[in-house]
């Protein structure tokens, strides 16, 4: 949310800022034995450095893809997309971790938590009926207990200092996801009866509603 600390990391800063660099793909590749074949891909040991990327039937998630595999290839890396059913995708493959590589979407939080999509007792298992939030299956029981601690903190800078706690722990483990693009959502209202900032904000489809508690009536008798 604007105006506040949940996404910044130390000293107020975005906590992470991602670019495309093919150069730093070689360094860090060469580093470990890698090289191109005559394809152009990475090899080592006689075999390529390949995976498949899955994602759903929507437009804009498959124009996503095309655009991301020109890149991957730009990269050294061999790519093959596949468009699964939703079903297919939500309901099996992201459940019981059947992917290597997903483009979808995690509904976002009024509340500043992220325990619901990362902690460990939230990966989808058979033993929750592969019910679990937690489709990235990260598990990294030091960031879960700061994401349980922060839970509870309701003193805002003491939480914001622990989620960037746990968000380095996500850091250091090369992040379980990386977040392609946030979708523009429409806060509508009738103005001769709501007044106030509303509207100021719109990423998600609860976001319209966080400043809230600053509405107010338009005219006397508005709201009635």
């Amino acid at each position: 949310f604007p105006g506040t600390p949940w996404c910044d990391g130390p000293n107020g800063t975005p906590y992470a800022q991602f670019h495309f660099d093919a150069n730093k793909v070689s360094e860090v590749l060469t580093a470990d034995g890698w090289a191109k074949d005559s394809a152009g891909f990475w090899a080592k040991g006689g075999k390529e450095l390949a995976f498949t990327y899955d994602t759903t039937t929507k437009d804009r998630r498959i124009a996503t893809q095309a655009l991301l595999k020109e890149k991957f290839a730009e990269a050294g890396f061999k790519v093959t997309l596949k468009v699964d059913d939703a079903t297919l995708l939500f309901e099996t493959k992201l459940p019981k971790g059947d992917f290597q590589i997903a483009d979808f979407a995690e509904g976002g939080s009024v509340d500043p938590s992220p325990t619901s999509n990362f902690a460990c007792k939230n990966i989808p298992t058979a033993a929750n009926g592969y019910a679990g939030a937690n489709d990235f299956h990260y598990c990294n029981p030091a960031a879960d207990a700061l994401m349980t601690q922060s839970d509870s903190e309701l003193d805002v800078t003491k939480r914001a200092q622990e989620l960037q706690q746990a968000y380095a722990l996500m850091a250091a483990d090369f992040m379980p996801g990386v977040p392609l693009y946030t979708l523009p959502q429409i806060t509508a209202w009738r103005s001769d009866k709501i007044a106030g900032p509303v509207g100021t904000w719109n990423n998600t489809f609860y976001s319209g509603f966080w400043n809230i508690d600053e509405w107010y009536c338009a005219k006397a008798g508005a709201c009635a």
